[in-house]
């Protein structure tokens, strides 16, 4: 069974071609899954998130057996932590 509701988002802020993966991918969605494209926002890390909502079965998304598990969002404090942890052995000791 396909989900519901669809959340994509990128992992970090992008902006003109950097989001045209995305984008072809959501018109994949939209135009051969039979979703529908509720909502596009910037979420407060400054990436794009993309809402999809099932619109019906189709007959190119009713035999889909994919399974799906939605991850967790990182905070803004791991977001800098995971960003910095590599730097901060090279740093002079004071």
């Amino acid at each position: 069974m396909i989900p519901q509701e669809i959340y994509r988002r990128t992992v970090e802020p992008l902006t003109g071609d950097s989001l045209e993966r995305y984008n072809r991918i959501t018109k994949i969605m939209v135009d051969e899954y039979g979703y529908i494209l509720t909502e596009t926002y910037i979420d407060e890390h400054g990436c794009t998130v993309w809402k999809l909502i099932k619109n019906e079965d189709t007959d190119n998304n009713k035999e889909m057996s994919e399974s799906y598990e939605i991850g967790g969002i990182p905070t803004g404090q791991q977001l800098l932590k995971d960003t910095f942890d590599w730097v901060l052995p090279k740093l002079p000791k004071k």
